[in-house]
């Protein structure tokens, strides 16, 4: 039966965390128009949360391939220990796309469902700074969406009244690395809990 690799996709989400970071840099450092800055800041952190959920769902399905007892205990059905990444992927997803709502709590909830809280993928992604990872969230929305909820419910993670886009606030004062460097402790904090 196949396995995902941890450590190959823990050192692909690292790799893609440094070009993120590197792509701020970038923008930063260059003679674009601050309109283009700006956009390139929202695209950054629309690819931050790209790579967080597609971990996230390979670290779901790795967890339940590897051990299936929760979800069996959870859904009262009895499953083999091992399930294929294939059987895993589809409990997880129901054929279609890795989605959660609530911002980094759901996130933690969908995985608590699939794991339980004293699993090592639910206690690593909960060592993360709650209220960074929220604000990550939202700003991610507010930067694809740019819809009044999504504002409205960024700027609330922000704790702020006003703001003029996700991006204008991302650029501003190097944010944009607060959230990458919250990002990149979680490689660190799985491999410390993986058991």
């Amino acid at each position: 039966m196949r396995k995902i690799d941890l450590e190959r996709d823990l050192n692909v989400f690292e790799g893609e965390i440094e070009r993120i970071e590197e792509y701020a840099r970038e923008l930063q450092g260059s003679e674009s128009s601050d309109q283009a800055i700006t956009w390139g800041h929202e695209l950054a952190i629309i690819k931050c949360a790209v790579v967080l959920e597609k971990l996230t769902l390979r670290l779901i399905v790795a967890a339940i391939n590897l051990d299936s007892r929760h979800l069996s205990d959870k859904l009262d059905v009895k499953f083999p220990k091992h399930i294929s990444v294939e059987v895993a992927l589809y409990l997880v997803t129901g054929g279609r796309y890795f989605d959660y709502k609530g911002g980094f709590g759901g996130l933690k909830g969908k995985i608590q469902d699939y794991v339980g809280k004293k699993h090592w993928l639910y206690e690593s992604l909960a060592s993360l700074d709650h209220k960074v990872m929220d604000q990550l969230i939202y700003l991610r929305n507010w930067a694809a969406h740019e819809s009044p909820q999504s504002k409205v419910a960024a700027l609330k993670a922000l704790d702020r009244k006003a703001g003029g886009s996700a991006g204008a606030h991302l650029k501003s004062q190097g944010r944009m690395f607060g959230y990458t460097a919250e990002l990149r402790k979680l490689p660190t904090e799985i491999r410390a809990r993986f058991r």
